[in-house]
């Protein structure tokens, strides 16, 4: 469960939240392309909507690999990634205790 005095999410939180949210992702995708499908199919890429139906098929794939994947692997790099500016480049008079 998460603290809520404590910064950032472990490692076991990020993926147990990604675990719960999958099937529902999956099911929408599934539905989605279910209904695409026919019409992506059954119509010319040239025309509209078969344009429209693949142009969606296309993003509802893409965003389904980035909510599966990419986001829970950015959650658990982000927290272990560095600053690469200290509290010093911000405030350097609170950092050496100089004042202004």
């Amino acid at each position: 469960m998460y603290d809520v005095g404590r910064k950032g999410l472990t490692g076991a939180e990020v993926l147990r939240a990604a675990l719960d949210r999958s099937g529902m992702i999956v099911l929408v995708t599934l539905t989605t392309m279910a209904s695409l499908l026919p019409l992506a199919y059954g119509t010319s890429s040239t025309t509209l909507f078969g344009a429209i139906a693949l142009a969606t098929a296309g993003g509802t794939i893409a965003g389904t690999v980035g909510a599966m994947f990419m986001l829970p692997c950015l959650f658990m790099g982000w927290k272990q990634r560095p600053s690469p500016r200290g509290r010093a480049f911000f405030a350097p008079h609170i950092a050496t205790g100089k004042g202004w």
